[in-house]
């Protein structure tokens, strides 16, 4: 329905100056062309390199690589 593309830190603070275990709060607004579905609609994030459209791995608590883009199913 809608989706943000654009760099982290809106290009102010390249990734290359992050170091492990940084964590890091961004936040976007986007305009849906109808109202949010919780039932059926579901919000997917995830970051890949703008060079090559490579998606990065999401990794779980323990630093482990297991998808590479994050669910979000809000509830009603």
């Amino acid at each position: 329905m809608a989706q943000y593309d654009g760099p982290l830190g809106r290009g102010l603070w390249p990734l290359a100056a992050w170091r492990p275990g940084l964590a890091v709060a961004e936040s976007h607004h986007l305009s849906l062309p109808r109202p949010f579905d919780p039932a059926s609609d579901a919000l997917q994030i995830g970051l890949y390199w703008a060079d090559t459209e490579q998606r990065l791995p999401v990794g779980e608590a323990r630093g482990a690589a297991v998808v590479d883009k994050v669910t979000i199913r809000p509830q009603p």
